[in-house]
């Protein structure tokens, strides 16, 4: 891994940071409560910061498939849906409901979006036209704090991780949204990713668990894992190159091959590295944030 850029800017520690899925740029966000846009010029730069939206911290963001639209979540419990207009994003809506924390959200590829929260439930949300969303399901499969939201990269199955110790995977049967099965780690489980088709899906989680599951039969089931040394906080799962980036809470970033296998362990921040995500156009590059309040981009040689 060589450092190609490190970006400074946020005042308290980063929570996420997403590539763009149709241009160079980057969006990142932060317990200073803002978001903030960066381009690649002649060099990366800063264009836009969006920082009236959320009373609290802004704890994930994302981007739709297309990359016209970004959601935002806040521990302020609200969702905020924008409109990507040049470098500038235009608020469309704000989602409220959750009774408290709201930790991530993920589009899914027919712009449905979930959500998921600290009040331990999973909202499904559908875009009416207008700026409107109507929530057409609220899931409370969890019986702890819900991590992480991620929906199938072909088909209308969402996966959720939890505090609990779990994952669990929805479809809708019957116009109701169910959930048809339970993973369970040792302990918590911080984040999943799926691998290019869905066929395969990673989770990570507290004691350095890493976790791949085989879609067969109707189901995932187990079929590898490895030990890694310490609390795992997040993973991204190429879908140009096979290749997985871990972050932990020891600083590093690991890369495996799609067998587990460790290529490369780096000590990537000064403190937790909460977010890694891989370039949806470039299979070398790789972005990273911390708690040290900086964002990294990382090149795989």
């Amino acid at each position: 891994m060589k450092l190609v850029k490190t970006l400074n800017g946020h005042t308290e520690r980063v929570w996420t940071v997403q590539w763009s899925p149709n241009e160079d740029s980057l969006v990142s966000c932060s317990g200073d409560k803002s978001m903030r846009y960066w381009k690649r010029q002649s060099d990366w730069e800063l264009l836009t910061i969006v920082d009236t939206a959320h009373s609290r911290t802004v704890r994930s963001i994302r981007f739709s498939k297309d990359g016209h639209y970004l959601a935002s979540c806040s521990f302020d419990a609200t969702t905020c849906i924008w409109e990507k207009v040049g470098s500038e994003f235009e608020a469309l809506a704000t989602l409220e409901g959750h009774e408290n924390e709201v930790k991530c959200m993920s589009w899914s590829s027919s712009n449905l979006l979930a959500t998921c929260s600290r009040d331990k439930s999973v909202w499904i949300w559908e875009a009416q036209g207008d700026g409107d969303f109507e929530c057409i399901a609220v899931l409370q499969e969890h019986k702890e704090d819900v991590k992480s939201v991620l929906w199938h990269p072909q088909e209308e199955i969402l996966c959720s991780c939890s505090y609990d110790n779990t994952l669990k995977l929805y479809r809708e049967e019957d116009d109701d949204w169910v959930c048809f099965q339970t993973l369970s780690h040792n302990s918590t489980v911080w984040q999943m990713d799926f691998n290019k088709d869905g066929s395969q899906l990673v989770s990570v989680g507290d004691e350095g668990q890493v976790m791949v599951w085989q879609w067969t039969d109707g189901e995932y089931q187990l079929l590898k894992q490895l030990e890694l040394n310490d609390t795992l906080y997040c993973v991204s799962w190429s879908p140009l190159s096979g290749l997985i980036a871990i972050g932990s809470r020891d600083n590093t970033i690991t890369i495996l091959d799609s067998d587990l296998q460790v290529i490369e362990t780096q000590e990537a921040h000064d403190l937790d590295v909460n977010c890694v995500h891989w370039n949806p156009r470039d299979p070398k590059l790789l972005v990273s944030c911390s708690d040290d309040l900086t964002i990294k981009i990382w090149q795989i040689e």
